[in-house]
């Protein structure tokens, strides 16, 4: 795809379809029996935030849609723990 960004130099790779679907694959058990049939980014702002979203296709033809956002920033760990805490009281 030929991202860059000088603040996010890790972009290329989270937007390379090969080097996805082997993270995936290792990372994410949904992921385990998977292709990554595409990558698309959804919303770049340069040197702050990317969202990408990534299409996954199963052995048995079923479609996977995850999001990411990756931030110049660093991880957003303060988030990361609110929604999971929404997510474990069922409010998803």
């Amino acid at each position: 795809m030929g991202f860059s960004d000088g603040k996010m130099p890790f972009l290329a790779d989270a937007v390379d379809r090969l080097q996805v679907e082997e993270c995936f694959g290792r990372c994410l058990a949904i992921a385990a029996n998977c292709r990554v049939q595409t990558v698309r980014v959804i919303r770049h702002k340069l040197g702050r935030r990317c969202l990408i979203e990534y299409e996954l296709i199963n052995d048995d033809g079923q479609i996977i849609t995850l999001i990411g956002k990756v931030r110049a920033k660093g991880t957003d760990f303060h988030s990361y723990e609110l929604q999971k805490s929404l997510w474990s009281a069922g409010i998803w």
